[in-house]
């Protein structure tokens, strides 16, 4: 992309920074409680054989890359009405990506069979909102800004959100758990009803996270760049794969 001459652009502020680095903060959270407790919590939990677990995480990987050039397609190739290309997402995913995370530690009273297909479907629709919640805050660092300085900055917010988010993954997780009633007194993650109904409140807990990360960086992030040709042909679907 080309754009405005870097005088025409104004410099990002603090509280841009933050918000690229509070998206950050947010996704390394909910990556590290699903890392950490979905295995567990299938197999434990919900009663999915090892086995039937292993595939629905292998195919979610299939499929996660298998979405991303897809979505990216579609991304490249829509404007939504205020003239952005990626921005909104981050504003339109954040409630569907919070409801998937909390499916996804939600037990069903369903026939075993049925049960590993909802699993499935929710974990695919995990994955595609995941990477539409992920696009814009991938593509805003060269949308937010031409300035080299800025673009750094960016990388610099996102990274530090990354090392937060981590931090507290590692050490936040089993003391959220713990406040919902679901360790024993060893510290063990229970496997009863109180276990369930652990990691359904703290999964809620995550979807709040997601929400408030897409948010923070949907109301504190602005495209500046813009396409200086008018041109609205479509980019192929090939193309769009070699640039992801």
């Amino acid at each position: 992309m080309s754009g405005k001459s870097k005088t025409e652009i104004p410099r990002i502020g603090k509280l841009e920074k933050i918000g690229f680095g509070t998206f950050s903060t947010a996704s390394n959270v909910v990556f590290n409680f699903k890392d950490l407790f979905y295995l567990f919590f299938l197999t434990n939990v919900m009663g999915i054989q090892i086995a039937h677990a292993g595939i629905i995480t292998a195919i979610g990987i299939i499929w996660d890359a298998i979405n991303d050039p897809m979505v990216g397609y579609w991304a490249v190739n829509h404007r939504f009405k205020n003239g952005e290309k990626c921005r909104p997402l981050a504003l339109w995913c954040a409630v569907p990506w919070a409801i998937t995370v909390v499916l996804m530690f939600t037990c069903f009273d369903v026939s075993y069979g049925l049960k590993f297909g909802i699993a499935i479907s929710i974990y695919f629709l995990f994955e595609l909102f995941n990477t539409f919640a992920a696009i814009p805050y991938n593509s805003m660092g060269s949308l937010a800004t031409n300035v080299d300085a800025d673009r750094r900055a960016i990388n610099v917010a996102r990274n530090l959100g990354g090392c937060v988010g981590s931090a507290i993954g590692s050490l936040a997780l089993y003391p959220l758990l713990d406040l919902f009633g679901g360790l024993d007194e060893a510290g063990n993650v229970l496997q009863d009803q109180n276990g369930e109904h652990a990691f359904f409140c703290a999964a809620i807990v995550m979807g709040c996270v997601c929400i408030i990360g897409s948010l923070a960086h949907y109301f504190t992030t602005k495209e500046r760049v813009q396409q200086e040709s008018e041109d609205n042909s479509k980019i192929p679907f090939l193309t769009a794969v070699k640039m992801l």
